[in-house]
């Protein structure tokens, strides 16, 4: 009896272990992102001198639901953009030379002989580059992995260790005390059956 007790009661505990997961493990399946916002208030601006296209936007973070203000060099950071980073991020600079952004709704078949402007649908993460009617390149604003969230979870996994192996280690301690039939601790060392 005690050994079907204690094989149902070690059975029911590895599932419990299994099928949540543990705490470890759930610490570093957490992601946060920082995304564009909803809507990016974009604006562009040429840096003659660096010859690179300064892009400012609005961010928010998964994590805090704070919006930002981000700035950066588009070509300088194409790279990084590619690969899904984080970009190097710099101030704005305020004496840049605007360039114009025409919602792409209103820009079809509009030949503009300006030398940059961008086209770009309302609210969109994402604009074209265009110099005399042609395309330059299409871009999309950054989407990357909150970093703070990482530090966070580094931060956080030696607690977390410390509650999985307390959990296993009260549940094999249960089990333990379950095969000697529930009897009190201090009964079992007086020779109790």
């Amino acid at each position: 009896m005690k050994l079907a007790c204690a094989s149902q009661l070690t059975l029911l505990a590895v599932s419990v272990l299994l099928l949540n997961g543990c705490i470890t493990q759930k610490l570093w399946e957490q992601k946060a992102f920082c995304e564009p916002a909803s809507p990016p208030n974009l604006q562009l601006s040429f840096d003659r001198q660096r010859k690179d296209v300064l892009v400012q936007y609005d961010e928010i973070s998964e994590r805090t639901y704070n919006t930002r203000h981000r700035a950066y060099f588009l070509y300088q950071n194409l790279k990084r953009l590619e690969n899904r980073h984080k970009p190097s991020f710099i101030s704005p600079v305020p004496s840049l030379m605007p360039l114009q952004i025409l919602a792409a709704e209103q820009s079809s078949g509009l030949y503009l002989d300006q030398e940059l402007y961008a086209i770009s649908a309302t609210n969109s993460a994402s604009f074209a580059l265009y110099s005399s009617g042609r395309e330059l390149g299409s871009y999309d604003l950054p989407v990357y992995r909150d970093r703070v969230q990482r530090t966070e979870q580094i931060a956080l996994t030696p607690v977390a260790v410390t509650a999985d192996v307390v959990i296993v280690g009260s549940v094999v301690g249960f089990i333990l005390w379950a095969e000697t039939g529930f009897y009190p601790l201090s009964e079992q060392s007086r020779g109790y059956p």
